[in-house]
């Protein structure tokens, strides 16, 4: 059969490589100029830097097989990363049970109601019972007013919004997924970009073709538009996978009303994301987020401090990043304006704070928000159209291994209707 898989992210790739395996044949038309998607990277002296921050979880089975499929399991690097809570300026860890005793934000029964969370999410693995009830309202039960007006209410506006618009399943599962896996943060020694060329390349040495800086404008049943070089060319397959975001596919798809309106309903968070070089250690925790007082950038990721590599010339490497709508005024400033911004708040808390380069990007389709009765999108749309996407995946949050799986699973999905069938570690 043939197919068009529409964006080259990690679902699209991992879908293609897969389709390719059992003799299929596959055309992916990225509108980028890279692969990689979300996971793409960008070149600076002679080194490339991933344009947001990324790292592996022990428990990430999918993207650990497919990194040890091409090869490159020797350049794992495993290392001892801490999630940080500011309050008024001083960093406080929440790794394991006796930082929390040392939490002084919050009272010592407070503490040890954190405490007792911790174990519930450790052990609890299906939170789909929670699925109706909002987050907000289950924490003021199961952990009460303090811990949740002081920590889960303001951590949830960094990255989403309000804690009673999602679900307490998707929170509950955030916690899971922060108990289960505490210090054990990986990295690929060289750089991500070693990966996704990886697999851009056995996706051509299977036969795959990819055409990059070719966006699909229109979609009508088994027949793409596409333009390239300035120009628009048709290509026809038996099969399409889109990778887009839903509610791009529903701008360029010939769809029956409804399904336009379902793939619209799927809402999305933007990111503005700094990548920025220096010599100063603003900090050595690798994840920080800032609760108290509020900061432009919600979070800090040292990237440094997870792969001392990973910089420029002996550089540190961080990540600031926002959470917001795409109608924000601060996603539609100036770079230089963002800049300014955000070097205000780090010299908050380092004043001597310089920097020798840095580079901003602007993601408008980010994070799909999880509201309640949030349901996942059928992977056959129509009978010629599927998806895959990390908005496929609730309770799951976005990650590496989230977008593998989903990729995996849509071409598991068509080949067993052509009565083949692959198989995913999800252990």
């Amino acid at each position: 059969m043939e197919f068009i898989i529409i964006g080259g992210g990690i679902s699209g790739l991992v879908a293609a490589r897969e389709l390719l395996k059992n003799r299929h044949s596959v055309k992916i038309f990225e509108s980028s100029t890279v692969l990689g998607g979300l996971a793409s990277s960008f070149k600076i002296k002679n080194k490339f830097i991933p344009k947001t921050y990324h790292h592996l979880l022990y428990n990430e089975f999918v993207m650990l097989d497919l990194i040890s499929e091409l090869n490159l399991q020797k350049n794992i690097v495993w290392n001892d990363s801490h999630l940080c809570f500011w309050y008024d300026n001083k960093a406080y860890k929440l790794t394991k049970p006796q930082d929390i005793l040392k939490f002084k934000p919050l009272s010592i029964i407070a503490r040890l109601k954190m405490i007792r969370l911790g174990a519930i999410s450790l052990f609890k693995k299906d939170w789909s019972d929670l699925k109706t009830t909002d987050a907000y309202s289950w924490a003021r039960k199961v952990v009460g007013k303090e811990v949740t007006e002081n920590l889960f209410k303001p951590l949830a506006k960094i990255k989403f919004g309000e804690l009673s618009s999602v679900s307490a399943a998707w929170f509950g599962e955030r916690l899971h997924e922060a108990a289960i896996n505490r210090e054990k943060y990986a990295y690929l020694k060289g750089g991500l970009q070693q990966f996704i060329d990886l697999i851009g390349e056995d996706v051509k040495l299977r036969g795959g073709e990819i055409y990059l800086n070719s966006p699909v404008t229109s979609i009508k049943q088994s027949e793409v538009e596409v333009v390239m070089n300035g120009r628009k060319k048709s290509f026809k397959a038996d099969k399409i996978i889109s990778s887009l975001p839903p509610p791009v596919l529903a701008d360029i798809a010939s769809l029956p009303k409804e399904k336009k309106q379902i793939l619209k309903q799927i809402k999305y968070k933007s990111l503005v994301c700094m990548v920025i070089g220096s010599k100063s250690v603003i900090t050595p925790y690798y994840w920080n987020v800032f609760i108290k007082p509020k900061m432009k950038f919600g979070g800090l990721f040292h990237h440094t401090a997870l792969y001392p590599q990973g910089g420029i010339n002996g550089e540190k490497l961080y990540y600031l990043f926002t959470y917001l709508d795409n109608t924000d005024l601060f996603f539609k400033e100036s770079d230089s304006k963002i800049l300014e911004v955000y070097l205000k708040d780090i010299k908050k808390i380092y004043p001597n704070f310089e920097f020798s380069w840095m580079k901003i990007f602007k993601i408008k389709y980010s994070s799909p928000i999880y509201t309640m009765n949030y349901e996942n999108l059928p992977i056959k749309l129509t009978d010629s159209l599927y998806l895959t996407g990390i908005y496929r995946k609730y309770p799951s949050t976005r990650t590496m291994n989230t977008a593998a799986k989903s990729g995996l699973e849509t071409a598991n999905y068509i080949l067993r209707e052509n009565n083949q069938e692959t198989f995913i570690n999800d252990k």
